[in-house]
């Protein structure tokens, strides 16, 4: 009777360790992949040397040197980070997040699956059309916005939004405005933060315009998908 016993439970225990090996790589399989990598210069994923063809998970980390770059593309959107240039990836809901710590990102994004987050807040495209632009952070509490094409909605850490038009430039700062508002009579009120809009120079003179930044993100990622899988 003990050995008969014995024997369920030995069989009940591979079982589950088989059940536990077949379960593993399905879920690694299933794992919502971000992207995949198809440009690479001196850049890295997650602390390791970015290999062109390699997928891109969320919570990957993505970061270019000095005199780097590296190009991610996800179905027909790309993410092309310039030099100096960190950002987090994740999902949220049917778009790509690229979390950006520090540098310069540039973009193309189909309407609703690409955006970028910043300490101003979301960016995004306006849900209408394709958008090209790029995103720079010059500080922890500034960002430059320029769209080359479409249109860009900022959901701003002040709970406002604004809309950036193709051809325009912003630098927006966070102005941070104190716990609270002493001017009422005494009592105490929480002021958060402020977003400070200033119109910049406009996006056709800055660096190329948009002939060269089309350029970079359409020609490159067509010509690169022919050898890289970018079907994720």
């Amino acid at each position: 009777m003990r050995s008969r016993i014995i024997r369920r439970l030995r069989s009940l225990l591979f079982a589950l360790l088989a059940a536990g090996l077949f379960t593993i790589p399905a879920m690694a399989a299933n794992s919502p992949v971000v992207g995949t990598i198809v440009t690479s210069e001196n850049a890295t994923l997650s602390n390791i040397a970015a290999a062109r063809g390699a997928d891109v998970y969320p919570g990957d980390t993505l970061a270019t040197e000095e005199n780097g770059s590296l190009r991610i593309a996800s179905g027909a959107n790309q993410l092309y980070l310039l030099d100096s240039t960190d950002v987090t990836m994740s999902r949220e809901g049917d778009a790509i997040r690229a979390s950006l710590g520090g540098g310069t990102i540039d973009f193309s994004g189909l309407p609703g699956q690409v955006e970028i987050q910043t300490p101003l807040g979301v960016i995004r495209g306006d849900g209408t059309r394709r958008v090209v632009a790029q995103v720079a952070m010059i500080s922890a509490t500034q960002v430059q916005i320029s769209v080359y094409e479409g249109a860009l909605l900022v959901s701003a850490a002040d709970g406002t939004s604004k809309t950036i038009a193709a051809g325009e430039a912003y630098a927006a700062s966070i102005d941070s405005r104190g716990p609270t508002d002493p001017g009422i009579q005494g009592v105490g009120r929480p002021r958060g933060i402020k977003i400070n809009w200033r119109r910049v120079a406009a996006v056709a003179i800055v660096g190329g315009g948009l002939a060269a930044v089309t350029y970079e993100l359409y020609n490159v990622f067509t010509e690169s998908c022919s050898k890289v899988n970018c079907g994720h």
